[in-house]
């Protein structure tokens, strides 16, 4: 049985005009952006052609942002869909303020960002590269109590894995340099 290297996807959200209008505020003396919510949907678009959205288009649920780090000029952050009485597969993933409007949305054509069964959860967390925005432009609010999601069971689960299959890996490798040095091809 071989190991596989983890592979990562880069994620790229759309501002929505709303957030833009939010942005542009902030550098004439307006409030930072405060983002306290995502929302996931079924439905997989482009939302860069969608020129004045507002609302997801097919949103089946909302939670809190419970995890917030800003780290260089990304700002990683984390929700928790766990309600048992859903289940659904997600296609979009939406940014909201605390007055409600929608900032930023991903989603892509024909593609599945992931799914939530009824008995299952749903944990999105990425970051949001702002190389581009202001610096302290965009802040999160954590109204509820910071949540460290590595602390869930499954997620330790999962890291416990990727650092076992990482091991392997770094050992082989270690191997292989190993026989090339000495010429053991």
């Amino acid at each position: 049985m071989s190991a596989q290297t983890p592979t990562y996807e880069i994620y790229h959200f759309n501002i929505t005009a709303a957030g833009e209008s939010l942005l542009l505020n902030t550098q004439v003396g307006g409030a930072q952006v405060l983002l306290t919510e995502m929302a996931v949907g079924t439905a997989m678009y482009d939302p860069a052609a969608i020129s004045d959205q507002l609302a997801l288009k097919s949103e089946v649920d909302r939670a809190a942002i419970l995890d917030f780090e800003r780290v260089d000029k990304t700002l990683q952050m984390a929700a928790v869909f766990d309600n048992p009485a859903k289940a659904y597969n997600v296609g979009e993933v939406g940014l909201f303020t605390s007055t409600g409007e929608l900032f930023a949305v991903f989603s892509m054509p024909n593609r599945i960002v992931g799914a939530k069964t009824d008995a299952g959860r749903f944990i999105v967390k990425f970051g949001l590269a702002i190389d581009q925005i202001p610096e302290g432009a965009i802040t999160v609010d954590l109204s509820n109590d910071n949540v460290n999601l590595i602390m869930t069971r499954e997620l330790a689960q999962m890291t416990l894995a990727q650092v076992r299959t990482s091991r392997v890996q770094l050992s082989m490798l270690s191997r292989e340099i190993q026989q090339t040095i000495n010429g053991d091809n």
